[in-house]
């Protein structure tokens, strides 16, 4: 007997380390904080800096950054990198390609990028960026702080699901309720002035889900 608790006192301890294990991987990424400075050059934005916390978000070490990383290599794609290009355009092309005084006519937002961790693995990001500036107000680098929201992001994925699938569910209980005229010879439903439907095309026709063919269990037994 006492085998048999000792075996299930193991076995609880072993699921929760488990569980402690996948909190901290999450905890992990999902710090806030992740810092990375990158110089303003529209042809190699090297990276200066990461902090520690941007090291486990996104794998790259200090010693990535000493070796001249850049911040291409954090972009989960040349689209994506497009995208980004044209935002720092927007913000600072003036400043850096005309070197005027740099002044925010924006007010300052949250960007949304796709990145990826130095293994390739994809995921989206909450970013937020501050410049620094020389004596003359000419931008030189860029601070960003990043946030990892994939797992943001997928719930609010699964939430619009749910919401059309809702949406549609409340949608065929209206058309049901509705009164139907139903022709007593062949049984199909009136959809129109001069328009008559089986019960299968009306469905097709007023619902947005799939209608597939199978047998009751009445129909099996025949």
């Amino acid at each position: 007997m006492n085998t048999e608790i000792a075996q299930k006192s193991k076995e609880s301890l072993e699921r929760k380390l488990l569980a402690l294990k996948r909190e901290f991987q999450h905890f992990k990424y999902h710090l806030p904080g992740a810092v990375v400075e990158v110089r303003l050059d529209i042809e190699n934005p090297k990276v200066l800096f990461i902090n520690r916390i941007a090291e486990f978000v996104l794998g790259f070490k200090q010693q990535d950054v000493e070796e001249g990383l850049s911040f291409w290599h954090m972009v989960a794609s040349e689209k994506e990198s497009k995208r980004i290009l044209q935002l720092s355009i927007e913000y600072f092309g003036e400043s850096i390609f005309q070197e005027k005084p740099y002044d925010r006519v924006k007010k300052q937002e949250l960007f949304e990028l796709h990145l990826q961790r130095k293994n390739g693995d994809k995921f989206m990001a909450e970013a937020q960026t501050s410049v620094r500036m020389d004596e003359n107000r000419i931008p030189h680098t860029i601070v960003v702080v990043l946030r990892d929201i994939t797992k943001r992001k997928i719930l609010e994925r699964d939430r619009e699901n749910l919401i059309e699938e809702l949406q549609e569910a409340n949608r065929i209980i209206q058309l049901l309720q509705n009164d139907m005229e139903l022709c007593e010879s062949c049984h199909r439903i009136k959809a129109g002035e001069d328009l008559w439907q089986t019960p299968e095309e009306y469905l097709r026709m007023n619902t947005t889900g799939d209608l597939s063919l199978s047998l009751c269990p009445d129909c099996q037994s025949d």
